[in-house]
């Protein structure tokens, strides 16, 4: 198997330099909250500390001379994979303490907010009634930061959403589905070596690769964290293309998320068969204007939430607040996130969040305008944040993209 792995992924595994960093980045966060053992099972968080998302966990303490990678199956794919040193089989929990040859384990830190609770439970008594601590959010926070390599993998998620929205300039026609359009556009990403999900952090999320939504299917709202939402093709995954037809002057919202090595790119285009209403023109451009406006603002330390509320302050001044970021009970309140390996990672600028921007963070910034009855307006980008400046990533050209 291993040669066969070889000839396979040999290019595109996590360099040992790279989680090695993620490691020391994160050790002093778990000395200062006093942990004797930090165990991680979650895909996410496992793959960022590991390079492997094969069916185990990795353990961090300071009484072991390094992580160690316990693999339920697949151990040989999980030792090509990940170059940590310490890649061993999965013991049973009662045995846990005794094959890790830690005696002393009073305080665990372990993802409370993502581990089901019976798993919780089982590694807890196997370690004696340790007190637990969550640390999610340390993980999350730490993660929010991107490495050089991390920026690289969402660059070439950039390319691959932006070759889709050249696609879609060139096989948009009247009459098609968004079923049909979301299928071309998904055909091109898979080509440009798209990995086929969207991971996300918030609980019950799911999504596939975006929305593909046309004139008032966009605006139905559903549970899904968006402006728009969409019927989907069933109640079974409530959002997204549909079999409805596309038609000719209205608003076609494009929004996609590109992957490359696990790590996620955000991009939303408008684009129109024909010739928008002058009503929604001006919205469109509004939107521009506060995309560019929240890019001017964008910078490392700039508050979170006072980004949300600079973009909402113009969408009054612009006259659109009234479906800015949605209409009624179903209007979202923020207008940017993190992405990375998660679709929802911090920072979040949006009402009532703390905290600021830090060096290194890449998020998405989305000011959309849903028109009841006519369709969703608006633009997303993708940008890395640091010291020197704000990097556009996502680089189609501005809409309305007329066809």
């Amino acid at each position: 198997m291993r040669q066969l792995m070889e000839e396979e992924i040999l290019d595109i595994r996590t360099p040992r330099q790279e989680v090695e960093r993620r490691h020391r980045k994160l050790w002093p966060h778990l000395e200062s909250a006093g942990l004797d053992m930090t165990i991680v099972i979650s895909n996410p968080n496992l793959y960022y500390l590991t390079g492997s998302i094969q069916e185990g966990m990795v353990v961090l303490s300071p009484h072991l001379k390094g992580p160690v990678y316990m693999v339920r199956r697949v151990l040989e794919r999980a030792r090509f994979e990940s170059p940590l040193d310490d890649v061993r089989p999965m013991v049973g929990s009662k045995h846990l303490r005794d094959a890790l040859g830690v005696q002393r384990v009073e305080r665990l830190g372990i993802e409370l907010s993502s581990v089901p609770h019976s798993w919780v439970e089982r590694i807890k008594a196997s370690l004696g009634g340790v007190e637990l601590f969550d640390v999610t959010p340390t993980l999350r926070g730490v993660r929010s930061v991107k490495s050089d390599w991390e920026v690289d993998r969402i660059q070439e998620a950039s390319l691959q959403v932006d070759r889709a929205m050249e696609r879609a300039r060139e096989v948009l026609r009247e009459g098609m589905t968004e079923l049909e359009l979301a299928a071309e556009l998904e055909r091109e990403m898979r080509h440009q070596g798209h990995e086929g999900l969207v991971r996300m952090h918030r609980y019950g999320s799911e999504m596939h690769v975006g929305g593909v939504l046309s004139g008032p299917s966009a605006t139905i709202p559903t549970w899904h964290q968006a402006v728009m939402g969409g019927t989907g093709l069933s109640p079974s995954l409530p959002h997204g293309a549909s079999r409805r037809r596309i038609q000719r002057n209205e608003p076609v919202a494009i929004d996609l998320c590109g992957i490359s090595g696990g790590y996620i790119s955000d991009e939303t285009r408008t684009f129109v068969i024909g010739q928008l209403r002058e009503d929604a023109e001006e919205v469109q451009a509004s939107t521009q204007e506060i995309l560019e406006a929240i890019e001017a603002e964008l910078a490392v330390g700039a508050h979170n939430e006072g980004i949300w509320l600079a973009a909402e302050a113009m969408a009054e001044e612009e006259g659109i607040s009234a479906g800015f970021m949605g209409v009624g009970e179903t209007k979202m309140r923020f207008i940017g996130h993190g992405v990375g390996l998660e679709l929802d990672e911090l920072p979040v600028m949006a009402a009532g969040i703390t905290g600021h921007v830090p060096e290194g963070a890449v998020v998405a910034i989305e000011p959309k305008v849903v028109i009841p009855g006519y369709g969703v307006l608006g633009e997303e980008n993708t940008y890395h944040v640091t010291s020197a400046g704000v990097r556009q990533l996502t680089l189609s050209p501005p809409g309305p993209i007329r066809v």
